[in-house]
């Protein structure tokens, strides 16, 4: 017999607000030492939950039963991902270590499939701090108060950091935090190296304030409005729904202050599926979704208007001529052809290129631009198929919560919609492979797919 679920220790829910508030602090927390402090973080918070469990002697409130479908291909893709350190005889092992290693007494050198398995040992606590932010917003998020408390610290998080890259990008676009700002200088990437980065974290951000914001607007219609009247001119004059928009403005004039094209093109295609999300489910009067739209649109082609010229000149033809996506394309399939099964090394892309490089690129690249085509070739084609069943039962899963459930469809709607963001980014881009993205990324889909379930496929 399942036992009652536990509550959440509050000190647990603290720790996860400031993974949430600290993480894209420190260069996006794009750095060995940063990295390792928050898997230290997710360590200590995996940590806080087991002992809170063994001392309640209560079940988990979403059990493995619920989580066995995307868990058990993940699982698999990180024994494989750990498999790549063990030594293997050839031809199981890398070429390279046959040709660097001395052959003694005439027996072949051992050597793992990962070309460099330092860099395969951080790739794997990247992927396992993921999985644990998962894990423990999972459990979180069965109670929609909590989800909605890691929600509004999510919100302040990114108003605020949008509010930074603001005024950073006001004051001339000179410093990165206390450095000097070399890269990108005249786009706006807040606390992050990469434009395109930070435009990932603004639309996740975004699309959080808009769920706030919506959130609000239904709970309004439900209590002060009848089922049937659109009229909703009352709700606006709430200070936190003014607090809302006004946050959800500053992140989308920071996101278009960026200059990143595939970064805009995302979130403006997964807010599309937001709102027909909205649209199907009639969780807002249609005719209020059908005025949100026009005004979304018109507000978003004003600021194009007035702000996009330099998002429109990066889409001229001679810049895109000069861009060598393409090219980097070709030099990854080259790795995957190499090794299309075994992979060359989960985290190893930054030491493959050199030995792949084309002469027809310019510069030395660390990121495929491209997720799928860079997980392929450093973990094979069965593993990079594990890895996108995970994604594909987890987004069914989410499909199936705003199908079927009656209340809170907010939660797995938005999971849904960040993981849009984020696949159609990741096809043109490394932007949800920096540790900020990627784990404020795991936070929202396990969110989402706590809330995803109908209450009697919850164990009491």
């Amino acid at each position: 017999m399942i036992s009652p679920p536990a509550d959440i220790p509050p000190l647990l829910l603290r720790l996860m607000q400031a993974i949430i508030l600290l993480t894209p602090l420190p260069l996006a927390s794009n750095r060995p030492l940063f990295v390792g402090l928050l898997a230290c973080a997710c360590a200590i918070a995996l940590l806080l939950w087991s002992l809170h469990l063994a001392r309640t002697h209560k079940g988990m409130p979403i059990g493995w039963r619920q989580l066995a479908l995307p868990a058990f291909p993940f699982s698999l893709f990180l024994l494989w991902s750990a498999l790549q350190l063990v030594p293997f005889p050839p031809p199981l092992a890398h070429t390279a270590w046959q040709e660097s290693a001395p052959i003694l007494m005439n027996s072949a050198p051992l050597g793992s499939i990962s070309i460099d398995p330092a860099a395969t040992m951080a790739g794997i606590l990247k992927l396992l701090s993921y999985a644990i932010l998962f894990f423990l917003a999972v459990q979180i998020g069965h109670a929609p108060h909590q989800a909605a408390h890691l929600l509004k610290t999510i919100a302040v998080a990114t108003s605020g950091y949008a509010l930074y890259g603001l005024l950073i990008y006001a004051l001339g676009d000179q410093t990165l935090l206390w450095f000097v700002k070399r890269d990108y200088v005249g786009s706006l990437t807040g606390t992050f190296v990469n434009r395109g980065a930070f435009a990932a974290y603004c639309g996740m951000g975004f699309f959080v304030l808009a769920t706030l914001f919506l959130r609000t607007l239904c709970r309004e219609l439900e209590t002060t409005r009848p089922a049937r009247s659109p009229d909703v001119t009352a709700i606006y004059v709430l200070p936190r729904v003014w607090l809302l928009l006004s946050g959800a403005g500053l992140i989308f004039v920071a996101l278009l202050l960026t200059n990143a094209r595939a970064g805009l093109a995302s979130v403006l295609l997964a807010g599309a599926v937001y709102w027909l999300g909205l649209y199907t489910t009639r969780l807002l009067p249609r005719r209020l979704l059908l005025t949100l739209a026009l005004l979304a649109a018109t507000l978003t082609g004003l600021a194009l208007t007035f702000h996009g010229d330099r998002l429109f000149a990066r889409l001229e033809g001679s810049i895109m001529a000069r861009d060598e996506r393409s090219e980097i394309w070709n030099v990854t399939a080259r790795m995957i052809a190499d090794a299309p099964l075994s992979g060359q090394g989960l985290g190893t892309y930054a030491h493959l290129y050199p030995t792949y490089r084309s002469e027809n690129l310019q510069m030395t690249y660390t990121q495929a631009h491209n997720t799928y085509l860079e997980m392929a070739a450093e973990l094979g084609l069965p593993a990079t198929a594990l890895w996108l069943f995970a994604l594909l039962a987890l987004g069914i899963r989410l499909l199936i919560g705003v199908a079927t459930r009656r209340i809170n469809q907010l939660y797995p709607l938005l999971a849904l919609v960040v993981l849009t963001q984020a696949a159609l980014h990741s096809l043109l881009d490394f932007s949800f492979q920096i540790p900020a993205n990627a784990g404020l990324l795991a936070i929202l889909l396990g969110l989402g797919y706590a809330q995803s379930f109908r209450r009697q496929e919850q164990p009491l």
